[in-house]
């Protein structure tokens, strides 16, 4: 066996290994209260993760198809935006909840922030 292919067998046991231990811990990705069952950060992290790392098959060929080598900086630009925009929401959700309203996104925020009159033109 080669030195590489074996390192490589290794490392796969270790991560299966690693994550096997992970899911055994209870409440990791998700816990029941109140007599509902929530998803903790780290199961939405991975949710909105693996939406993430797939753009990276086709995302690089679209933008430089339509718009050159600018691409570069504008996929860059763009995933430091989509970031700063992801821990947006996470605040927003949790104030929404603070306030007893679950779901509702947009509509649920603009009616707490500005109320039931300007929110309904929004």
């Amino acid at each position: 066996m080669e030195p590489k292919t074996f390192v490589l067998l290794i490392l796969n046991i270790l991560f299966a290994v690693f994550f096997i231990y992970l899911m055994r811990r209870p409440k990791l990705l998700s816990f029941h209260e109140g007599g509902r069952w929530w998803l903790t950060w780290l199961a939405v992290a991975v949710i909105t993760l693996m939406d993430e790392f797939t753009s990276i098959f086709y995302a690089p060929a679209e933008a430089y198809r339509f718009i050159g080598m600018s691409a570069i900086v504008y996929i860059a630009v763009t995933s430091v935006l989509i970031r700063f925009m992801s821990t947006r929401f996470t605040e927003i959700a949790e104030i929404l909840e603070h306030h007893g309203l679950i779901g509702g996104g947009v509509y649920s925020f603009s009616y707490l922030v500005l109320g039931p009159m300007i929110s309904f033109a929004a």
